[in-house]
């Protein structure tokens, strides 16, 4: 759909791209690179939303209700990508949609309601200003509450780097900034209501109920399941801290936090867990919901509680102990529609640059000490209004950094903000942060917790519970091999809670299999490490265009310079240019991190060539 002109058009996917691509991140990746022009202001009419499903979306596959928003990103100036569950995806599966286009840019304000494969521009000029959870309410009242909504908050609407993309009230498709690009375009939101059945590509439905069943019979199994459906994502964050010092603290300064139990899933789960709940086909329920009377920060009835990188961002990153002030800090980021990742990390860079001397209390109009819970919670207000020092940070670590002459102190990768994981602790850790296409993210491959945890990963046997965590031999080709698995996760749109291999999860043999019979392809383990390839090299041709390459490859010098002095990780550097070496032999890259001719052809990419 075109907002400029509100025109609306619907065709038919290309066979052969999904073959290629699968869906999601991989399908947006390729439309991106084929259909923008390279250096156009993300934030311009020129750049395109790509709103995406999988084959594997709201059918009866375990964890299968995801989908991916995509688009040049406003923070980082490459492929910025995003992914959520909840029920929207599989509502537009529902509604006989695959995919959904935006280019251009409204006049006004618009949202875009879609009804079994029909599509209508309406005005929400009445809707622009008002949070997450109004406007969901009022645009289920304007078109039924059967309807699923995806919407921004203010944050997007004022063009925060890192705004949110928001579906369900309390899901998001986080990382990399799309909710600004909506606001840009003044798209408001997409609200979806289906009713058909999303199996109907599939020729052997049976066959696909028996093999989902039994995928989704070990996924319910897995001792990993159980605990997160009693603690959520943040059960081991005293183990983290505790056992491996793996839980960024003061700004990165130490691994260790004192505090880690006050801000731990057990203690959400103690003291103010009142429900859980699951995205679409999910049998793990990691969501939280929590309640609390706060004579600070207010009262919380039944809503979204923290996850882990949340409670560490708003929590061990800034010093801060306090549960509820990050309860109400994760509240808020779900209403104004923020990334926690980065909203956090941006705050807890304002508190190390004030005590760094970089700023100063006249400068911030704020008193930033560390652990000074009520102005961490102030902070997010001003962010999300881009209110004085809030609008430095709105613009994200790398430029906030700049603004204030303190481009050195700034932790990100491509731009994107440091999730909460130290590399120092689990060395592949560092490899995948340099080398994923979207920036920092640890989400583009579970290699860290292959060094910290151990468990099988094919065709590298030298992995195991005791294999040593500093250890950089054989990294780059586990490194590979999941980041490639895990792209195909994102493009076929699966939770990764259900789907890394090892010894409790579903098997890369048993995904063949899965994908096959969704898809009609026929495939086998091969043919999905071959799959990943693609698409994680279709992303980085994209980045590639842009202006990235080697140089980018990096990390803060923190990492690879600077040691702990204290705990299990004393001592401890990421040697990232001997691990990068070898990455890019085994990638089939040049020197310079381009993809090379022979490697694209034997990919099935010749025409990229």
């Amino acid at each position: 759909m075109n907002l400029s002109d509100r025109t609306i058009d619907t065709e038919q996917l290309d066979e052969d791209l999904i073959e290629t691509y699968l869906g999601g991140t991989g399908l947006a990746a390729r439309i991106l690179y084929d259909e923008l022009e390279p250096g156009i202001d993300p934030l311009g009419p020129e750049n395109k939303l790509v709103f995406a499903t999988g084959p594997i979306t709201g059918t009866r596959a375990p964890t299968s209700g995801r989908h991916s928003v995509s688009a040049l990103s406003p923070l980082t100036g490459i492929l910025g990508e995003a992914t959520s569950g909840g029920d929207w995806g599989t509502a537009l599966r529902r509604a006989g949609v695959d995919l959904v286009i935006v280019e251009g840019e409204a006049d006004e304000p618009v949202y875009v309601h879609v009804e079994d494969g029909e599509f209508e521009l309406r005005d929400a000029s009445g809707l622009w200003g008002l949070d997450v959870p109004e406007t969901t309410d009022r645009i289920q009242k304007d078109v039924g509450d059967d309807a699923v909504v995806s919407t921004i908050g203010r944050a997007g609407e004022n063009q925060v780097r890192f705004a949110a993309v928001m579906n369900d009230v309390k899901r998001a498709a986080g990382r990399t900034g799309m909710g600004a690009v909506m606001g840009a375009k003044k798209l408001k939101a997409i609200s979806v209501i289906g009713t058909g059945d999303p199996h109907h590509h599939i020729d052997d439905v049976e066959g696909y109920k028996e093999l989902t069943l039994e995928l989704t019979q070990t996924v319910t199994q897995t001792p990993s399941t159980k605990t997160r459906r009693d603690h959520g994502t943040a059960a081991a964050i005293e183990e983290e801290s505790e056992v491996f010092d793996n839980l960024p603290t003061k700004y990165f300064e130490k691994g260790e936090f004192d505090g880690a139990w006050d801000i731990s899933g057990p203690r959400m789960s103690e003291d103010y867990l009142t429900n859980v709940y699951a995205c679409g086909q999910c049998p793990i329920a990691c969501g939280r919901v929590v309640s609390m009377e706060s004579e600070r920060f207010g009262t919380l009835s039944d809503q979204g509680g923290p996850e882990y990188e949340t409670l560490a961002s708003f929590g061990s990153l800034s010093m801060n102990d306090d549960f509820e002030s990050i309860a109400r800090a994760n509240e808020l980021c779900n209403r104004y529609g923020l990334d926690t990742i980065s909203a956090g990390h941006v705050v807890a860079f304002a508190i190390a640059a004030q005590d760094r001397g970089l700023v100063d209390e006249d400068e911030t109009e704020m008193d930033l000490d560390w652990g000074n819970e009520e102005e961490i919670v102030e902070l997010v207000h001003r962010i999300a209004d881009r209110d004085g020092f809030g609008d430095v940070l709105a613009d994200g670590v790398v430029r906030a950094a700049a603004a204030i002459d303190g481009e050195e102190h700034a932790l990100h990768v491509k731009g994107l903000e440091l999730p909460m994981h130290e590399p120092r602790a689990q060395k592949t850790m560092g490899l995948t942060y340099a080398t994923s296409n979207r920036g920092a993210c640890h989400m583009r491959a579970f290699t860290g917790y292959v060094d910290i945890y151990g468990y099988d990963v094919p065709d590298l046997e030298i992995y195991s519970d005791d294999y040593p965590r500093h250890a950089t031999e054989g990294k780059a080709e586990l490194e590979i091999v999941l980041q490639n698995l895990f792209n195909v996760y994102d493009s076929m749109c699966g939770c990764k809670f259900s789907y890394p291999p090892g010894t409790e999860e579903i098997s890369v043999a048993q995904l063949a299999d899965l994908l096959g019979l969704a898809t009609g392809l026929e495939l086998d383990r091969d043919d999905v490490l071959e799959l990943g390839d693609r698409i994680f090299t279709m992303k980085r041709l994209f980045n590639v265009r842009e202006g990235i390459s080697r140089e980018d490859d990096t990390l803060p010098s923190m990492f690879t310079e600077r040691a702990h002095e204290e705990g299990s990780n004393a001592g401890e550097v990421v040697e990232l240019a001997e691990m990068l070496e070898e990455y890019y032999e085994r990638r089939g890259w040049d020197e310079q991190g381009r993809p090379t001719d022979e490697h694209l052809a034997g990919i099935g990419l010749a025409e990229l060539v």
